[in-house]
């Protein structure tokens, strides 16, 4: 019996395209958004973190805002209260997490 009790967690990034394209371990076949998929934040070197645009793709979240001309730092539901609304296919929800300097 495979049971798959964790849920999506940030691994990597990659900068590319004027974005941060985000990897995750147990997000092997992609993310289900329940609603509007929200709680991306982007910053540069500032760290003055901003709201992102996000696109999925698959098992990766690529994250980009116009206000940041270089990112480098990406969060998700880094408040203290947020909606969750990414979750992996069994349901579990993306773990709230900062990308490290």
């Amino acid at each position: 019996m495979n049971v798959k009790a964790f849920g999506p967690i940030y691994k990597s990034l990659e900068y590319k395209n004027g974005g941060i394209e985000l990897s995750f371990d147990h997000a092997e076949n992609g993310f289900v958004v329940k609603g509007e998929a929200q709680g991306f934040e982007i910053a540069g070197k500032d760290e003055e973190f901003v709201k992102a645009d996000i696109t999925i793709n698959g098992s990766k979240i690529f994250i980009k805002s116009d206000a940041v001309e270089k990112p480098l730092y990406a969060r998700y539901n880094w408040f203290n209260y947020c909606e969750v609304t990414i979750f992996n296919e069994t349901g579990i929800p993306l773990a709230p997490f900062r990308t490290e300097k």
